[in-house]
């Protein structure tokens, strides 16, 4: 028995913003839309100063007007029994859900109500969107992966396979896929219309606390910005990055990775309640359950070419933003949908733009490995695009013996090399409960600190709540 698993191609919508702005409309409103803005300048004018003006005012008039101009379509995976060449069975299914529970250790006891967030970015005149989209899928957004592996996840079939293989999902347990806008802080829950009656209101209560999270995160997001007001409350950052997402004239709509230094492959415990300054990728990995490395090294081969590509991106278009970065964005205009020139008759430019990587600090990204020395010894011999990046020093591995917290550098032709880092002494009387307590009023990088409400295990692996290894 095979299963066909395709999205059609227009997404599901909903009344936010972000949503109603990118919907698909029927094929005679758009002609209309063209001869209303020339017989009805008048209107159209004051309409286009609002959107500079008052960008967040002037979303919500365009997404109310989308909303009743516009016709948009539901959407949903077609899954069949089908013979064609290239369909995943439910064995294959089965495979990919299990490989990914495993690697981050999500093989139970599950909460009642689980959520899988692709993430994207919205913004407005803006040729270099896809630079803030998501990385592993190719510059654009992960919402339908997310979805559709919340789909799986809830296949009685799925769940039938994975209990064989020891994972053993409740039938109260329900998966949710959707997409965090890492522009406009929305937050997008999809096929709200399948969840079952007991959680709906469970589902309500996830939806509001992931909607104070990105308030909260409009905080820490809101100290790289000049123009955010100083010690901004939840709700006032929350309307300056969302007016920045929909600004005509805004060149730096977020700042997406910059700044990016470090990656960690670990159990989440080792990071939860420290402040890394939006610095690190966090990669959840649990190697206890991974003895002889085969998910790991999937990992590695998945991730390392994707966190080492857009570190180095970073890297070159900041060292030497003119050759190898595009320059200012502003006086850029798409060509063909193929790149960006600077004005009308100059050469198509890479890279990353300046107001993207300007407070960029151009570091080569050092890699953390929760597993043991010889296992990645391993894996750097037998996969390409890892070994690559690693041996020709783009990146710095690391490996923390996860038995007993010992860490090794690993060096080209000495291979994983005892190395000592700095303890920073990071939970004293003073240390603050939240991350705006840590970062208030600067705008510079930080130490990392552990907050005083955090319950982890730091990263030597010894438990001590004294002492943070800072990489």
């Amino acid at each position: 028995m095979f299963v066909k698993c395709q999205p059609k191609v227009v997404r599901i919508q909903d009344s936010s913003s972000s949503r109603a702005s990118a919907g698909s409309c029927t094929g005679w409103i758009r002609p209309v839309e063209q001869v209303l803005v020339v017989l009805c300048w008048q209107v159209c004018y004051p309409a286009l100063v609002i959107a500079f003006l008052l960008p967040h005012l002037g979303a919500r008039l365009r997404a109310a007007i989308a909303r009743t101009l516009r016709s948009f379509v539901k959407t949903d995976f077609e899954m069949k029994p089908d013979s064609e060449e290239g369909a995943f069975s439910i064995a294959d299914q089965a495979d990919r859900v299990h490989a990914l529970m495993v690697n981050i250790g999500m093989t139970g006891p599950f909460s009642r109500i689980v959520v899988f967030l692709g993430h994207g970015s919205t913004s407005v005149n803006n040729p270099h969107k896809s630079a803030y989209d998501c990385g592993a899928c190719g510059g654009n957004e992960g919402v339908a992966n997310a979805r559709l592996l919340a789909r799986l996840a809830n296949s009685t079939n799925i769940r039938i396979e994975l209990s064989k293989r020891g994972i053993k999902i409740p039938s109260d347990t329900w998966f949710l896929g959707g997409m965090h806008d890492t522009c406009n802080e929305s937050v997008i829950i999809e096929d709200l219309d399948m969840v079952p009656r007991w959680a709906v209101g469970l589902v309500k209560e996830v939806q509001g606390k992931l909607n104070q999270s990105v308030r909260f995160n409009s905080i820490e997001r809101c100290r790289r910005f000049h123009s955010a007001p100083g010690s901004p409350t939840p709700d006032s950052a929350l309307r300056h990055v969302q007016s920045r997402s929909a600004d005509l004239g805004q060149p730096r709509p977020e700042v997406g990775h910059a700044n990016n230094a470090m990656a960690v492959f670990g159990p989440r415990q080792w990071t939860r309640g420290v402040f890394l300054d939006r610095r690190s990728f966090l990669i959840s990995y649990k190697p206890e359950s991974d003895k002889d490395g085969a998910y790991i090294e999937r990992m590695l081969a998945g991730i390392m070419p994707v966190i080492s590509g857009i570190n180095l991106q970073y890297y070159f278009s900041r060292v030497d933003n003119d050759r190898l970065g595009c320059g200012t964005k502003l006086p850029h205009n798409p060509v063909g949908l193929l790149g960006v020139q600077e004005g009308a008759t100059g050469d198509l430019r890479t890279g990353l733009p300046r107001q993207t990587v300007e407070i960029h600090h151009p570091l080569r990204l050092m890699v953390l490995v929760a597993s043991t020395p010889e296992i990645l010894a391993k894996i750097i011999e037998k996969q390409p695009e890892v070994g690559r990046v690693v041996r020709n020093g783009w990146v710095r591995l690391v490996c923390m013996d996860y038995r007993d917290g010992k860490t090794s550098l690993y060096q080209e032709g000495q291979g994983f090399v005892d190395m000592t880092m700095d303890q920073k002494p990071v939970l004293t009387k003073n240390s603050p409960t939240r991350s705006e307590e840590w970062f208030g009023g600067q705008m510079n990088n930080l130490d990392p600190v552990l907050l005083g409400t955090g319950s982890c295990a730091v990263l030597n692996g010894t438990g001590d709540k004294e002492a943070f290894h800072a990489v």
